[in-house]
């Protein structure tokens, strides 16, 4: 759900930018610390910090029923942005 194309613009929304958020991105997306496992290792993996946590489009749920892991949607009051749901741990 975050980039869909309507005619001749790009319009994105419900994503997160750890420094600033473009002017033209849309009103669902926010800035915050992403809290990764360990992005080091490729590990994007939410922590309990995560300001992705049910900050998602709950539209996804209606094509996507789990994220890449297998884990259902959505795990909290929401679904979570990225391609892993938060479900507790780390």
């Amino acid at each position: 759900k975050a980039i869909n194309y309507y005619g001749p613009e790009l319009n994105s929304d419900y994503n997160l930018f750890n420094l600033q958020k473009p002017a033209n991105e849309g009103s669902h997306s926010i800035t915050g610390d992403p809290a990764f496992a360990d992005a080091e290792t490729c590990n994007f993996i939410l922590k309990s910090s995560s300001a992705a946590i049910d900050k998602g489009s709950y539209d996804i749920v209606k094509h996507i029923k789990q994220d890449a892991y297998g884990t259902a949607l959505p795990q909290g009051t929401g679904v979570d942005i990225g391609a892993y749901e938060y479900a507790g741990t780390p």
